[in-house]
């Protein structure tokens, strides 16, 4: 059975409101302050280089969870963030607590242009 729109039928709304009727709140991203971290992971490039020209916040800065920017646009795969934060000083052999670095982060989530641009960094700093 296939249905289409049409604005003549009738809009259930119990889901909505039943879901407006759960005894939480849910979290409201406008009213989070966002970091160099959070900025980099969503790829948010201008406000990650808004940042770093108006000395906001350090490249390589960690947050409460060990991470840096860096390793955020890594694992996310945002090369043109990544880029950014190398060419601004952010060091790549950084470590989280769990010892990963922004190279096993990109590898591990399947991103291998990222990797790549950390081998090419390697490489010109030997």
């Amino acid at each position: 059975m296939s249905y289409f729109f049409n604005k003549n039928n009738k809009v259930d709304h119990s889901f909505l409101n039943n879901f407006k009727a759960l005894p939480f709140n849910p979290p409201n991203l406008n009213n989070q302050k966002m970091d160099i971290c959070m900025a980099a992971s969503i790829g948010n490039y201008a406000l990650v280089e808004e940042y770093i020209l108006n000395n906001k916040a350090s490249v390589n800065y960690k947050n409460k969870n060990g991470w840096t920017a860096l390793m955020y646009s890594a694992q996310a795969g945002n090369i043109d963030v990544c880029k950014l934060l190398l060419m601004s000083g952010a060091i790549p052999e950084e470590s989280n607590f769990a010892g990963k670095t922004p190279i096993d982060l990109a590898a591990n989530w399947g991103h291998p242009s990222v990797m790549s641009l950390f081998k090419e960094e390697g490489e010109t700093q030997t």
